[in-house]
């Protein structure tokens, strides 16, 4: 940790096993129901040097969480049924702004955007590497 980030109260960013974690805190999780951590994927959508963006797919949800350094943990934005995500993946709304800068729209939070960065998924459709299909 450098002492800038130290000296005014920034943590770490977490690495993607504490990422998937994170979603316990949510109040939609729940371990009861069989949602299960061990076979949970985390989506980078965005990062920046304080902050990343990612979706985490469990076998029961999805969750959309932003980890702030700035932020005590990581915040949940918000979370969704899978088989519900999985049936509105196709209406998500992709736009482009630059080469390294796309804005999702999830019809779940329809006056929401959310930043995503294309490189960091090597050309690959976002909406079939939300879907799981790549």
């Amino acid at each position: 940790m450098k002492f800038k980030d130290f000296y005014f109260g920034k943590r770490e960013l977490l690495n993607i096993p504490d990422i998937i974690k994170a979603v316990q805190k949510s109040i939609n999780y729940n371990k009861d129901n069989d949602e299960k951590l061990d076979n949970a994927n985390a989506i980078l959508l965005y990062e920046k040097p304080d902050r990343r963006s990612w979706i985490v797919k469990t076998n029961k949800r999805v969750y959309k969480i932003l980890d702030d350094k700035t932020k005590g943990r990581p915040i949940i934005n918000w979370s969704e049924e899978a088989q519900k995500f999985n049936k509105m993946v196709n209406n998500v709304v992709v736009k482009y702004r630059k080469e390294a800068l796309g804005l999702l729209e999830f019809p779940n939070k329809p006056n929401k955007k959310y930043y995503f960065d294309p490189n960091l998924h090597q050309g690959k459709d976002i909406k079939n590497f939300l879907a799981g299909k790549e």
